[in-house]
């Protein structure tokens, strides 16, 4: 449902009105950060996502969510996603070298798209950046009518060498579905399980049977969403090794990365815990039970 506030609706609409007239890609308005994903059993980092940010001149800097839906429509979105790439991938020069790979988030209508795969096929002939070392991270994927048949046309970027990372794994059974035959190796899970994990215990057995799946069709997992050391615990005696979020780190400037890679802090987990399991479980029925009660007695 929504509530009406006559103020901050006014301020919504200028904020709206402000995307929309946006007719030209300006680099200067935008600016990459990075957010690494960690292997808890090596204690490395193994990857970190570029994470888009836009500085809005009356709100300050918004993330993707509130405005890439908007300029996913425009004519230069296709220019604004090159920028990330040959940027991302310039940025990162140096941690190639260490095999800590890149992930850049890409919308999969705009890489079914034959006018942006001409364009990113000739950055991939015409330049020396490291495309070995990029992962394309399809966030969108669930909003793909039959995509079971459409990531077969991923197979072009394939061709050249792309890796993909499915993202949101777990918000639906259609990605479930592709399993066998989606040109990927790696599924980021939902974060929304991780997020939830002290409010509903039942989200222990999801992510439980998420990374089963996973493992049966023997598919790397990332658990996204880790936000606190009780959820590091709890994923880690589940069984998740690689794992994201702000407990981990939160995303920083390019000219941080050298020093994070040689100065992270990862708590090494070698092997799972499985009888940990049902106490967490009850830790999380009982937070949750004096949640109740106290809302009781408001």
């Amino acid at each position: 449902y929504y509530i009406f506030d006559e103020n901050r609706d006014e301020i919504f609409n200028q904020y709206n009105e402000s995307l929309l007239s946006k007719d030209k890609f300006d680099s200067d308005e935008f600016f990459l950060m990075y957010q690494p994903v960690v292997n808890i059993k090596d204690a490395k980092i193994t990857s970190f996502e570029v994470l888009l940010r836009w500085k809005h001149p009356q709100k300050g800097i918004m993330l993707p969510v509130d405005f890439l839906h908007i300029f996913s429509d425009k004519v230069w979105f296709d220019e604004l996603t090159i920028w990330i790439i040959i940027n991302a991938l310039r940025d990162s020069e140096d941690i190639f070298n260490k095999g800590i790979k890149l992930s850049i988030n890409i919308p999969f209508e705009q890489l079914n798209d034959e006018i942006f795969f001409a364009k990113f096929k000739d950055l991939y002939k015409n330049s020396d950046l490291r495309f070995d070392m990029l992962e394309i991270e399809i966030t969108d994927a669930m909003s793909v009518k039959d995509i079971e048949n459409e990531i077969l046309n991923l197979v072009i970027y394939e061709d050249l060498g792309i890796k993909f990372v499915f993202d949101d794994f777990g918000s639906s059974l259609s990605l479930a579905n592709t399993m066998k035959t989606a040109p990927t190796n790696t599924y980021k899970i939902n974060k929304k399980y991780a997020l939830e994990l002290l409010d509903r215990a039942d989200n222990v057995d999801m992510l439980q049977t998420i990374l089963n799946i996973c493992s049966a069709f023997k598919k790397r997992a990332i658990i996204k969403g880790v936000e606190n050391e009780y959820i590091y615990n709890i994923v880690a005696n589940i069984g998740f090794v690689e794992l994201q979020g702000n407990f981990i780190s939160k995303p920083i400037f390019k000219d941080d990365i050298s020093d994070m890679i040689n100065t992270i802090y990862i708590k090494r987990v070698f092997n799972p815990n499985l009888e940990k399991i049902p106490l967490y479980k009850f830790i999380i029925y009982q937070i949750n039970a004096i949640k109740q009660i106290k809302i009781g007695r408001e």
